[in-house]
């Protein structure tokens, strides 16, 4: 872990000159990124306006975008629904798109094992008002959002009870996130592993920008990836990450896009990308979104 990210709007001029003519490949993150955390993980969807940046982001020329998710693989693409994406599922678990198609292996092998302690653990948390469990096929979270805050430590220690055993021999992995515990197959395979496989298979043109925003702990490994040569981007505030930049919330990465997107209308609207920049954020300080130079 590095010191705090700096905030990747101060930065913008800079980044938007790196990226002007250059092919990028762009990983993001799904829940937390793209679209705030909900009590009901069935319920986020991507707006039309979401899915238009996406659709203009993949197609343009030399661009790869690429989902990277803790869900299924079938969950987040019936949720994004663009073709021509990557998308990676279970944490990179199950990866499809552009010509990829993989599955590890030894996760496979280890959905009996994984199905055993899920219907386990749902017997155990069955008096849990709002806890939900969810089936992702190659893993599966118990998501505590929903429970009230006064059960929460309990339900949380239930949970722990129930998959301790199975843990500390090491026939699962369990990964704490944002009021999740997730249980995955005991595999040395995370987000980082399946951004480098993706790279790795990817055709490239010469010296694409990388490019990977993401929420969490789970995307640590990722940004870690991606090293210094890379624009890793964190959502939200956590002191210590291996990524570069921050941003506020899901809010600010669709602003984000959205400069993305203005930046492949033509290499001519590089030279004035920062310029465009500049006065969106001072639009966005002045009183009711006011030109503040405005009767000067």
């Amino acid at each position: 872990m590095t010191e705090p990210p700096a905030a990747l709007f101060t930065h913008w001029p800079g980044l938007a000159a790196a990226l002007c003519g250059r092919p990028c490949i762009l990983f993001l993150d799904f829940d937390g990124t793209l679209l705030p955390f909900t009590t009901q993980p069935d319920a986020p969807r991507l707006s039309p306006d979401q899915k238009a940046l996406l659709r203009r982001l993949t197609h343009a020329p030399g661009w790869t975008v690429a989902i990277v998710s803790g869900r299924a693989l079938s969950d987040v693409r019936q949720r994004v629904r663009v073709p021509g994406l990557v998308y990676a599922g279970n944490h990179g678990l199950e990866i499809e798109g552009k010509g990829l198609r993989f599955r590890h292996a030894s996760a496979l092998a280890a959905r009996k094992e994984l199905g055993a302690l899920r219907r386990k653990t749902s017997h155990a948390m069955r008096g849990f008002r709002g806890a939900l469990i969810e089936d992702k096929g190659l893993s599966w979270t118990v998501h505590f959002r929903g429970v009230a805050s006064a059960m929460r430590p309990r339900a949380l220690r239930t949970f722990w009870r129930t998959v301790r055993a199975a843990a500390e021999s090491g026939r699962v992995c369990v990964r704490q996130g944002a009021m999740i515990r997730e249980v995955l197959p005991p595999v040395a395979w995370d987000k980082g592993a399946a951004v480098r496989w993706i790279l790795a298979r990817l055709p490239r043109r010469s010296h694409p920008v990388i490019m990977y925003i993401g929420d969490d702990a789970g995307d640590e490994p990722a940004f870690a990836a991606l090293g210094s040569d890379g624009i890793s981007v964190i959502v939200g505030h956590r002191k210590r990450t291996h990524a570069r930049f921050s941003v506020r919330d899901p809010g600010e990465v669709l602003r984000l896009l959205r400069l993305l997107a203005q930046l492949l209308e033509g290499t001519a609207r590089c030279t004035f990308a920062c310029e465009d920049f500049e006065t969106d954020r001072a639009r966005a300080r002045s009183p009711e979104g006011q030109n503040p130079t405005a009767g000067s």
